[in-house]
């Protein structure tokens, strides 16, 4: 049995992927087999290979470890292999004898939420242009997460796939690694206890900026300089919803409005909607006058943080 968690991005499969890396020797202990298949926590080389095409050195592994323990589960994570360009030609390449006895584990996240953090990402490394509604029409398609599964049905069968939704209220124990047990039926398997991932706050969209302007001039990379910030009590440079307008966020839900109610009848229609979009009709604090003021507080925020930072990062006395 092959366990294949697929992402998608920006929905925690580093800490779904720490853990089962971390505690891979329990999980074998319990028949559950996360084999090391490459650098780090993930498995991204499965979906690199199927990509680039030639060499499938590590896909030939996962096939091996799959055939060679028939009593074991085995457990393979890629969030890499949710993009649009990969996710075809990644199940094309997969045996029927591996697609017969594989279940499709991902996680899905709120359209509008998924398109902020994926920009901030992005921008934190320079690789996006700076206008955020340019950027989500250029990844509209990986968003479109009823598209994106059928691809997947039509390799192992939609009875074969557990979509799940990256929202705390919708995930069990509200965390995502123990949702994640609990979808792989682990959970009632034994009494586990696990140490619980703090994910950190979102840096606001002008110091995430920042991060990459510090980097670039300072020739850092940006991870150094957020994990700088996250160990100081810098105030003000956290924020959310700050990329797109309330109106933009109501605009790109309607966008897919269709897509998930299908994704809803196919996979959650014990649920009355699959996103909770209540925000999006609350009026405090979401009208374009109070937006433009959290962009300028958190201006000066940003401002106020370069000099402690530059402390931290040794490159600015404390005189």
């Amino acid at each position: 049995m092959l366990f294949l968690h697929i992402g998608s991005p920006k929905t925690g499969s580093t800490a779904i992927q720490w853990f089962l890396r971390s505690y891979s020797s329990e999980l074998a202990n319990h028949g559950y087999l996360y084999p090391d298949l490459g650098v780090g926590y993930s498995h991204n080389r499965l979906a690199q290979e199927a990509l680039r095409g030639g060499e499938r050195n590590t896909l030939e592994t996962l096939f091996s470890v799959v055939r060679e323990n028939p009593d074991k589960k085995i457990i393979a994570s890629s969030e890499m292999i949710f993009r649009r360009n990969t996710i075809k030609r990644f199940f094309d390449l997969l045996p029927e004898d591996i697609k017969d006895q594989m279940h499709v584990i991902c996680y899905l996240r709120r359209q509008d939420i998924y398109f902020e953090s994926l920009f901030k990402q992005k921008l934190k490394t320079g690789n996006t242009p700076d206008d955020p509604v340019l950027f989500r029409h250029r990844k509209a398609g990986s968003a479109d997460y009823f598209a994106t599964l059928k691809i997947v049905a039509s390799a192992v069968g939609s009875e074969n796939i557990s979509p799940r939704i990256f929202q705390r209220g919708s995930l069990y124990k509200g965390d995502v690694a123990a949702d994640f047990l609990q979808v792989l039926d682990a959970e009632q398997t034994w009494n586990f206890t696990f140490q619980r991932l703090h994910a950190n706050p979102s840096f606001s969209r002008i110091f995430t900026a920042l991060i990459n302007d510090l980097g670039r001039e300072l020739s850092l990379h940006p991870r150094q300089i957020a994990r700088a910030a996250n160990s100081l009590d810098l105030e003000g440079i956290f924020r959310s919803n700050d990329v797109y307008t309330l109106p933009q966020r109501i605009e790109i839900m309607q966008e897919y409005s269709d897509s998930n109610e299908m994704l809803r009848k196919e996979y959650f229609s014990d649920e009355d909607v699959l996103f909770d979009v209540s925000d999006l009709k609350q009026n405090t604090g979401n009208s374009e006058e109070d937006w433009l003021k959290g962009r300028l507080e958190d201006s000066h925020a940003a401002a106020r943080a370069v000099a402690p930072l530059l402390r931290r990062l040794g490159l600015l006395s404390n005189s």
